[in-house]
């Protein structure tokens, strides 16, 4: 958004300024000036809305240790799981899966750096990656749609002593998920990340920092997202387009509001 006033004691934005924070749904704004960062100039709206799941997913791949070199294999191609494929190149994977039942989101994890996509409807993920890879698997599985089938497959999916990182939220009761066969014969080790909770795991880094590198990316280019935005609406249909992304999962990867479709600002 524009600054259109200030406070007599802010001093670290003016008005005329182009900013971005993380804020609820709305026209305008009244906020605290620390909460708000200056927008990059030539960086566009949609990279700016992404340093958000960029962070989640930067902060994952960090926990899971993706060297150079590795496999990965990334679970749910929402938001989040399109930064894991690109951020998991940008960390020296060598190769990368993408699965996800939505083809869009599929089609987009190809577009930006995928090596196989795969809907986990009509393939046996786990045997089908275990194939790709010599029968070995991947080094490392990032699960990040918060589906207790998508975990089952990220273990089915990774090697001897690989290590599964999740940054999801499961809800539901558990359903799909087996710890009897490749978790316990197999060593894998899961790990659990969160971005946003400190401490973090190594010192020297917090969510502030997370959220610096993550930005930097998409300032510099080094991630591609401006095709990820989808569908973008008026601000009059934020609440409509938000039920439809709940009960249509299939047709979005990440709703943008345009405040300027509808002449609000």
């Amino acid at each position: 958004g524009v600054v259109t006033e200030t406070g007599q004691q802010v001093s670290d934005v003016s008005v005329g300024d182009t900013v971005f924070a993380h804020l609820p749904v709305r026209a305008t704004h009244v906020v605290s000036a620390d909460r708000l960062q200056i927008a990059p100039e030539g960086v566009s709206p949609q990279a700016l809305m992404y340093s958000d799941p960029a962070g989640v997913a930067f902060g994952g791949i960090r926990d899971a240790t993706v060297r150079l070199g590795d496999r990965v294999a990334v679970f749910g191609l929402g938001a989040i799981g399109q930064m894991a494929v690109q951020i998991a190149r940008v960390a020296g994977a060598s190769w990368v899966a993408a699965i996800d039942p939505i083809d869009i989101r599929r089609d987009a994890a190809a577009r930006h750096g995928a090596d196989l996509v795969i809907d986990p409807t009509q393939e046996d993920t786990g045997l089908l990656i275990k194939q790709s890879t010599g029968s070995l698997g991947v080094d490392v599985s990032l699960e990040t749609s918060g589906s207790y089938a998508a975990l089952n497959d990220a273990l089915r999916a990774t090697k001897y002593r690989g290590t599964v990182m999740s940054s999801a939220f499961y809800t539901s009761s558990v359903q799909g998920l087996s710890l009897a066969g490749e978790w316990h014969r197999n060593r894998i080790h899961i790990v659990s990340s969160r971005s946003d909770s400190e401490p973090q795991p190594e010192h020297g880094w917090d969510v502030e920092r997370i959220r610096e590198e993550a930005l930097a990316l998409l300032v510099a280019g080094r991630l591609q997202v401006d095709d990820l935005m989808t569908p973008i609406v008026p601000l009059s249909q934020a609440a409509d387009a938000y039920q439809a992304m709940n009960e249509h999962p299939e047709r979005g990867i990440k709703l943008g509001i345009d405040h300027s479709m509808d002449g609000s600002h």
